[in-house]
């Protein structure tokens, strides 16, 4: 494996987190370097590690869009799932539907903690490295 700290081997990486974020072990695997090698580079450049950070969240504005980020966001905290059953029945004389129930039912559905755990290890992997 390559562990010099090359700018081509430093930019491939950038170009990689800005196009696909994958994680730590993905990123590494495809640059062709060892996982502690990346941390290294990070601990002796911060400027380096400064535009990973960037890298990073140019690919979460750019790929996650309104409604995903909005359900992506919802996910991890948890939210209250709503939900309406409506009986109607039809009205034998005027032969229109009437509506006879209207049941409403809501269950808290809890923080979504793998989706959590992905994105944080993946945003702050120094605090999840094994």
């Amino acid at each position: 494996m390559n562990s010099k700290q090359t700018p081509e081997a430093m930019n491939q990486v950038l170009d990689l987190i800005r196009k696909e974020f994958p994680t730590q072990k993905e990123l590494c695997e495809r640059v062709g370097i060892d996982c502690k090698t990346l941390a290294n580079w990070k601990r002796r450049n911060p400027e380096f590690t400064s535009e990973m950070e960037k890298a990073k969240r140019e690919f979460i504005i750019k790929s996650a869009s309104g409604p995903a980020l909005h359900s992506m966001i919802r996910s991890i905290q948890g939210y209250i799932a709503v939900n309406e059953k409506i009986t109607y029945v039809r009205d034998k004389r005027t032969h229109r539907e009437k509506q006879v129930a209207r049941i409403v039912t809501r269950r808290e559905v809890g923080p979504n903690v793998p989706l959590l755990m992905y994105v944080l290890s993946n945003i702050y992997p120094e605090y999840f490295e094994k």
